[in-house]
């Protein structure tokens, strides 16, 4: 998306109700935020699919990023129910500290995962732009 027709009115009614863009930094989406004095909040960033074959285990792993400032590792796991046609599983997050990728390389971001997620890490092109981005921010705040 390039561009957004609104009138003076929507915009209004946009920050009266505290409208949230979400979408990648350095976007039309925060560039549009900014505009028309809405918050902006970068989108999640999906990860990676693990596959767990000894437990026959596939999970979903994205980095989500919370209105309130907070961001976690979310993984959303299925696995095979204990009986047939059962389906199970569960959803989990690991909790980030506050301001995690400062410093944060791709290799080192791809350290906290196992192995064999490594090349789905090193080739996501949305976390090295995100981490690219948010340490250049970081920097030039101080």
């Amino acid at each position: 998306m390039k561009s957004v027709a609104t009138s003076t009115e929507l915009d209004k009614r946009l920050r009266r109700n505290k409208v949230l863009i979400r979408g990648e930094y350095n976007t039309f989406a925060e560039e549009f935020a900014q505009e028309k004095g809405l918050k902006f909040l970068h989108c999640d960033i999906h990860l990676a699919d693990d596959d767990i074959e000894m437990a026959h285990e596939h999970d979903i792993i994205t980095l989500r990023f919370h209105t309130k400032g907070s961001s976690n590792i979310h993984y959303d796991c299925y696995t095979p129910g204990s009986s047939a046609g059962s389906y199970g599983g569960g959803e989990y997050a690991k909790e980030l500290p506050k301001d995690f990728y400062v410093g944060c390389s791709m290799e080192q971001f791809a350290g906290n995962f196992p192995d064999r997620l490594h090349e789905q890490l090193i080739g996501n092109d949305m976390l090295r732009r995100f981490l690219e981005t948010a340490n250049n921010r970081s920097k030039n705040k101080n």
